[in-house]
């Protein structure tokens, strides 16, 4: 995962003009995941804990994604995909459905915040409300 955030880091600076905003995100998340192999590897964290620590990650760095870019619209809002995925396939079921629902709680709230004006928002002409909230629950 880590060297994968840092393929990602390199492809965002050079494709992207406001690469700033993004290679903080992916950055924090690179390193959280080569901290908690680290960590795994000397076995000062269980399997179990390093799993949820990546899942909370995940879901962290999904809305931090979203707020720094200033639109539920971000390529990171396909970070909320992820966890529920991380979550399904190393948590179980039941973590799975809860992160899920926190998942969606986010987004909802981002969504109103970006129909409401709060966010910043680069992107100009497609308008985000309950639509778009209710693709990316769909996703």
């Amino acid at each position: 995962m880590s060297a994968s955030c840092l393929v990602l880091l390199m492809l965002i600076a050079l494709f992207s003009r406001e690469a700033w905003r993004e290679i903080g995100v992916v950055a924090s998340l690179g390193l959280t995941g080569a901290l908690l192999q680290g960590l795994l590897r000397r076995q000062q964290l269980s399997a179990r804990s390093t799993a949820n620590a990546m899942v909370a990650a995940l879901v962290v760095s999904a809305a931090l994604a979203v707020l720094t870019y200033g639109s539920v619209r971000s390529v990171g809002s396909h970070l909320f995909l992820a966890s529920v995925v991380a979550a399904g396939v190393f948590l179980g079921q039941r973590q799975m459905l809860f992160v899920l629902l926190i998942d969606l709680v986010l987004l909802a709230a981002l969504t109103a915040a970006e129909w409401r004006g709060l966010l910043v928002t680069p992107a100009e002409g497609m308008p985000v409300g309950l639509r778009a909230w209710l693709t990316h629950a769909a996703i």
